[in-house]
């Protein structure tokens, strides 16, 4: 149990602790009164959603990355003017005198790499006492005071922790917790200010290890691709769904992976208009999309037809309804001209 409390005594130096504060608030409510730390990914092949301040990533599977834990607003002045005010006089208590975090990552699909000096982890400026307790294989702490030994309250906003991840080459999902501070964790993740008032933090992101050449739905973009951002290279598709990449065979049943004006929408253009027989064809809406060869224009195949939208994003599309048409299925193909799925992009 001693182990447990080390970083925690970072928070009595200097000043008992005075009560524990509320837990802290949804990520959406953060502002200068609400003191909020989040986890970022800040380097490595990653994508991530949304953008700023993310809920999860997708990492490819042996891919390496930096996982940041950032202070976003910080304690108020209790003495200072009402939120929104400007301050004048009387604020040089806002602030934090110290911070510490507790990180813990469920699955086994990532790996910490600590590095050798225990305080290179620990990025708060002018920080003081830095520490680091390595709990177990799937949990860190790590403290410091500010500058004079948390005499000098910090107002920094940004990356006050940096550790380096590996995901593992098998497909995972992995959640990382940022566990608050608690009397039962005086070790955990909070924000002190100089009247030792605790802010108990929390947060929590999902690492996605995907292997960089799956394709589960077969469809010519990888599951990394599509679990991306960028539809142009295949984003924000299901990579459990086959009908969202209108990418189509040609005579020797051979796709390229990239939706092109010459290929795809004149290979569409060239079987409008041919049906499955209302699904009674010995090729029909219900056959592989992927077996082939097509048959000779203008016979009806799968591969070239879709139905109505079905998602939010116009590449959304439903499966073949047995007819091929200009509104469905010309008009389908050309909204995702140059959207690209071949590998090395």
């Amino acid at each position: 149990m001693r182990r447990l409390t080390l970083l925690g005594l970072l928070l009595a130096i200097g000043a008992a602790l005075a009560y524990w504060g509320e837990a802290a608030p949804d990520r959406s409510e953060a502002n200068a009164g609400t003191p909020t730390m989040q986890f970022r990914v800040e380097s490595g092949a990653s994508t991530c959603t949304p953008m700023v301040n993310p809920t999860a990533c997708t990492v490819p599977g042996t891919g390496t990355f930096q996982l940041a834990v950032t202070v976003t607003a910080f304690p108020p002045d209790p003495d200072g003017p009402p939120l929104g005010m400007p301050c004048t006089t009387g604020c040089a208590t806002a602030g934090y005198a110290a911070m510490t975090t507790d990180i813990d990552w469920t699955g086994t699909g990532l790996v910490y790499k600590p590095t050798t000096d225990q305080t290179a982890e620990v990025l708060l400026p002018g920080g003081t006492l830095a520490k680091r307790l390595i709990i177990s294989a799937t949990r860190v702490q790590h403290g410091s005071l500010s500058a004079g030994s948390g005499a000098t309250p910090s107002t920094f906003k940004g990356v006050v922790i940096s550790l380096r991840f590996n995901c593992t080459s098998t497909a995972s999902t992995n959640v990382i917790t940022l566990n608050p501070a608690s009397p039962l964790n005086p070790g955990g993740a909070a924000l002190s200010d100089s009247f030792a008032t605790v802010y108990p933090l929390s947060d929590s992101i999902t690492i996605n290890c995907v292997s960089a050449s799956l394709d589960t739905d077969g469809d010519g973009c990888t599951d990394l691709r599509e679990m991306g951002t960028n539809p142009m290279q295949g984003g924000q598709r299901n990579h459990n769904y086959f009908w969202d990449f209108y990418d189509t065979p040609d005579a020797n049943n051979m796709r390229d992976r990239v939706i092109t004006t010459t290929g795809d929408l004149l290979r569409v253009a060239r079987r409008i208009g041919a049906n499955d027989a209302m699904g009674t064809a010995l090729i029909n809406r219900n056959s592989d999309p992927l077996a082939g060869p097509p048959p000779p224009l203008p016979g009806y195949h799968p591969a070239f037809d879709r139905s109505w939208r079905i998602g939010p994003n116009q590449w959304d599309l439903g499966p073949p309804d047995g007819t091929i048409t200009v509104i469905t299925d010309l008009l389908g193909v050309a909204r995702q001209m140059a959207h690209n799925c071949l590998s090395g992009m």
